[in-house]
Parts: C-alpha cells; structure tokens; sequence
C-alpha cells in the first residue's frame, strides 16, 4: 500500500492469521473502518520464541515508524478479538486534533506469549506534549488494556 492514495478498508472480517492481522507501514491516505480483526496467533517457526517477543498483533499502523511516516491514516470504529501481543499497534493522534485519526477501537480478549495489551503505542519524538485515542476500550486483556513507552509530558 505505499504512496496509496485515498483508499477506504470498511466493513471487512480479517480472522485466522499470524502473527499480524492487518498491516500498514509508510503509507498515507488510508481510512480503515468498521471492521473486524480475530483470532490472531503466535507463529510457530521461531525456535527462540520463548526467550524473545515476537512483532505480533491484530492491528499494526505505522508502529514502528510512527505517525510523520504516515499522514492522513485513519483508522476508526473496529474491533479486535482474540489477538496476541496487543490489539491495536499505533500511534495516536496529536491532543485536542480536531479530526479524530484514531477512534471508537475496542480491543478484547488479548493473550499470548509474554503479551495480552488492548493497545501498545510508542509516540515519536514529535508528539512530545500530548498524544490520545478517543473512546478507545478495552477488556479481558491479560495485561494492561493500554500500554506503552511514551516520550510525552
């Protein structure tokens, strides 16, 4: 998908994969709505998986490049259900934007190896003040329904 150019991902099921559901690194313009992201599992093929943590998870936008890497991702209303590692991997957006980028995501049932967030982020270094997600939820996470290294005040 990069150098995509307004492309809408609505109303879909994404179920059975490993070890990402959906994911979208250095792109733009990518709206992705109203779907639904499950039973997403360890992969198998690492013999060093038990002294490691795998890059795992449903949903994974721009997560390790961050939000500069992708202007104009939106990523809105979805569910995840049955994930390793997190739910949701990504940034947020700046506090107080006015166009909410990330949005009503709901995250449940998040359980793996060394793993189980509703939602892991890690902000860049230009989102130094404050960064949020609006009416993000999540529940029977084995761990937290939220976590991360953020560089934010």
């Amino acid at each position: 998908m990069m150098g995509s150019s307004n492309i809408n991902i609505s109303d879909n099921v994404f179920f059975n994969f490993r070890p990402i559901g959906v994911a979208v690194m250095k792109s733009r313009n990518i709206t992705f709505d109203n779907n639904v992201v499950a039973n997403i599992i360890d992969r198998t093929t690492f013999e060093a998986l038990d002294q490691m943590v795998d890059k795992a998870g449903a949903i994974s936008f721009c997560s390790y490049g961050g939000p500069e890497e992708c202007p104009d991702m939106y990523v809105r209303n979805n569910t995840v259900a049955g994930s390793v590692y997190a739910g949701f991997t990504m940034p947020g957006h700046a506090c107080g934007e006015e166009n909410r980028r990330f949005s009503g995501n709901v995250a449940h049932s998040m359980k793996g190896h060394k793993s189980g967030h509703g939602l892991f982020f890690q902000n860049t270094p230009s989102q130094t003040s404050c960064v949020e997600w609006d009416g993000f939820k999540a529940y029977k996470c084995h761990f937290q329904g939220a976590f991360g290294y953020p560089n934010s005040k």
